[in-house]
């Protein structure tokens, strides 16, 4: 056998298969009839080059690699130094990348999203050129915790310990949205301690999530991989709604393409507003999942903190 002729071979899975692009017409009707299988190429499921990005090929960020899933799965990525996870929310058709009507709690009439607004002007063109964004995998954490609920968080919303996103932890709760109802300057609070976790990177920018963001993600669950379309307005026994709150990532149950706990366990704080409030979404473990579902959405005073709100970070890319 010729060294060319090694070239035409591998090893796949313990077993000796041939290269399909490596052979000629003749010989993969030999190696086919004498039983010889050809080798499966691996599917390209994410770019390490930007201008390559779209929907159903996601770029990975410096710093980050390939955990699980697909585009249609949930792709999931996870940070090298501190192993936040986060998953791939496809936009395939810009034009749908909008804020959608659940009709559970306030309406999207009643919401504010100021497309103008630099941030999220800055959102909606990355999410033109690339194709989607990522959204944290599980509600904000508060680092080195395993307790499902702990007292008071308000001493640690400067920015100074930023939140995970890992499973097992206890949710970041007991945070205001902010001090002032101030997108560019909201004080202490979700909105700076999300935006603090990725402030330095050059790939990608955390933030606070806005409400298009949250509706991307129910309408990627919706119409890719596990299709569940009721899920936004009805999620009975897919969220934590126990009267009592869990650390993330409780359960398989509640994850939906890879995503945890949308629906139950802490109501998380968004961007949008409603009139001088800001509006979470969710709902909670003292909630209930037909009346009370991921879709919902409800309102409170920016400086307000409970035992059973918390926040989601995104990231778009730059």
């Amino acid at each position: 056998m010729k060294d060319s002729d090694v070239l035409k071979f591998e090893i796949q899975k313990g077993a000796l298969v041939y290269i399909k692009d490596k052979c000629t017409a003749n010989e993969i009707k030999w190696l086919t009839d004498v039983g010889l299988k050809e080798k499966v190429l691996s599917p390209i499921i994410y770019t390490t080059n930007k201008s390559e990005s779209k929907y159903n090929l996601p770029y990975m960020p410096t710093g980050f690699n390939y955990l699980e899933g697909t585009y249609e799965t949930g792709l999931v990525i996870k940070d090298n130094n501190n192993g936040n996870e986060f998953v791939w929310i496809p936009v395939a058709n810009f034009s749908n990348f909008n804020r959608v009507e659940y009709n559970k709690g306030v309406t999207v009439a009643q919401c504010i999203e100021d497309k103008a607004q630099p941030e999220l002007s800055a959102i909606y063109t990355s999410v033109q050129k690339y194709g989607g964004y990522y959204i944290a995998r599980y509600e904000a954490g508060l680092p080195n915790t395993t307790s499902p609920a702990i007292a008071n968080h308000n001493t640690a919303c400067d920015g100074t310990i930023k939140p995970v996103s890992k499973p097992g932890v206890s949710p970041w709760n007991y945070i205001p949205w902010g001090t002032n109802n101030d997108i560019a300057n909201p004080g202490n609070g979700a909105v700076t301690v999300a935006r603090s976790m990725y402030k330095t990177n050059t790939d990608i920018q955390s933030t606070l999530i806005y409400g298009v963001q949250w509706d991307a993600a129910l309408e990627f669950i919706k119409n890719y991989g596990i299709k569940d379309t009721v899920y936004p307005t009805d999620s009975t026994n897919k969220g934590n709604y126990t009267d009592s709150l869990k650390v993330t990532g409780a359960s398989t149950a509640y994850k939906l393409n890879n995503i945890y706990d949308m629906a139950g366990n802490d109501w998380e704080w968004t961007m949008e507003a409603y009139s001088a409030y800001r509006v979470f979404r969710g709902c909670c473990c003292y909630s209930v999942g037909a009346s009370s579902p991921a879709g919902y959405r409800s309102n409170n005073v920016v400086s307000n903190s409970y035992d059973y709100c918390g926040f989601r970070p995104a990231l778009y890319i730059k």
